[in-house]
């Protein structure tokens, strides 16, 4: 038996159901600034049509000699370069974005129950994710990835979760003030409320603080190295998750 709920089902206009597995969402910051870098490029250009849609819309994926090309006699020159060189920008931006993408299964999503996108967000270690604001979703279903044009869905269903999980360590990466490494190797936390917490005879144990715990590992004088990678931090917080939880 699994709580995992049931894949929401998207039913498109052809008739076709479809069972999402998993969505790929986006890091917020990243889709903030491409969305500021568009409205720039939208008052530029004065939201001119091109047929394709409006400049600035997050779904018009451009390159710049096509740039060029459609606002060609619809701007001064001037204007024109300002435009062509925002949106140049925007769509290294959109790479960039586009490859920091991860993939959550319903579980992991607030508001997957919600047939809008735009409602989905995924709270993890790493930061939070949300859609882009597309008029695309990228899926994992069960017929293989699919990129859905969301107007084209008919119908839409997906069970309410009472909570959307969360990873472990999100829960108590509050906690951890600073992580350290020791000259032979150990991860040694410093903790928010001045305690510590280090590995220690097959089980994570809780110092009363750093002192304290520098006293029992006699070394006093070292110099502990501070680890900023986000990935190994949360390693740690997984690996003392049980012992963290009960504080």
């Amino acid at each position: 038996m699994t709580d995992e709920p049931a894949c929401p089902q998207i039913t498109l206009v052809s008739g076709q159901t479809l069972l999402m597995q998993k969505a790929r969402l986006y890091p917020i910051d990243r889709v903030q600034e491409l969305g500021a870098l568009y409205a720039k490029a939208t008052n530029l250009t004065g939201g001119v049509s091109t047929g394709i849609g409006f400049l600035g819309s997050p779904s018009w994926v451009i390159g710049g000699a096509l740039a060029m090309s459609l606002l060609e006699g619809v701007l001064s020159a001037s204007a024109r370069k300002q435009a062509v060189d925002v949106l140049a920008e925007a769509e290294a931006k959109r790479t960039s974005l586009l490859a920091a993408a991860r993939a959550f299964s319903p579980s992991q999503i607030s508001g997957v129950h919600v047939p809008d996108p735009a409602r989905w967000i995924a709270n993890v270690v790493g930061g939070m994710f949300i859609h882009d604001g597309g008029e695309f979703v990228t899926a994992e279903t069960d017929f293989g990835l699919r990129h859905i044009r969301w107007s084209s869905v008919t119908m839409y269903w997906a069970e309410e979760p009472a909570q959307a999980q969360i990873e472990p360590e999100v829960k108590i990466k509050h906690l951890l003030d600073c992580l350290f490494q020791t000259k032979d190797g150990k991860f040694v936390g410093a903790l928010k409320d001045g305690r510590a917490i280090a590995w220690d005879n097959g089980s994570y144990r809780l110092f009363e603080s750093m002192a304290d715990l520098r006293r029992y590992r006699k070394d006093g004088s070292a110099v502990y190295e501070e680890i900023t990678d986000e990935a190994i931090k949360a390693q740690f917080l997984r690996d003392a998750a049980a012992t963290l939880e009960r504080l």
